[in-house]
């Protein structure tokens, strides 16, 4: 058996070329087949000079040789499947729960000029009232959100915490996540003159 250490995973990921032609299917790949197409496609972004490009082939080549050389499962190697913390699933859903919280918030001319703190309050107080009185009748009745606002986010945000995402849970949370995109401090039209 060849010496892994010795093994260049670049070269090791490369199949012959006879194994993959127009006519494969990626349900056709094995392991090794579908892992090479990482390869590929890293091999193709070398010579892009977009950041992303060089980023994804130095992501590609450290997971490829994490994989091979310290037995670490390809996905968490890659950073798709950490051991703790944040997945990409859940990174994408409370991705999702921020926009539609910024959604609602632009939705409201009351909202959109507050500080976070205050727009966090009147959402979230919104948004209770919503989750308790309008939600449980919608669940049942609606497959599409209402065409308005902030109605149409609350819907999505409940569908969202059904289907096992991220809670906006409280003012406090929801301030946070306002206050991420206002930054520190509070609006400009919010802080006194002097």
């Amino acid at each position: 058996m060849a010496d892994l250490l010795a093994l260049d995973p670049a070269d090791l990921w490369r199949p012959p070329l006879h194994q993959i032609d127009e006519n494969t299917r990626l349900s056709h790949l094995d392991a090794l087949g579908r892992t090479s197409l990482f390869r590929h496609a890293a091999d193709k972004l070398a010579a892009d000079p977009d950041p992303r490009s060089r980023l994804f082939v130095e992501m590609v080549d450290r997971a490829l040789h994490a994989h091979v050389h310290e037995r670490e499962p390809l996905g968490r190697a890659l950073g798709t499947q950490p051991p703790a913390g944040l997945s990409a699933r859940w990174a994408a859903l409370q991705a999702e729960r921020d926009r539609l919280l910024h959604t609602a918030r632009a939705s409201r001319p009351e909202w959109r000029t507050a500080s976070a703190a205050r727009a966090a309050q009147l959402i979230d107080a919104a948004w209770q009232r919503y989750a308790a009185t309008v939600w449980p009748q919608a669940r049942e009745d609606r497959d599409t959100a209402p065409a308005v606002e902030p109605q149409a986010s609350f819907w999505r945000l409940c569908r969202l915490e059904a289907g096992g995402g991220p809670k906006a849970v409280g003012s406090e949370r929801i301030r946070q996540i306002l206050q991420l995109a206002d930054g520190p401090m509070d609006r400009p039209e919010q802080l006194p003159l002097l």
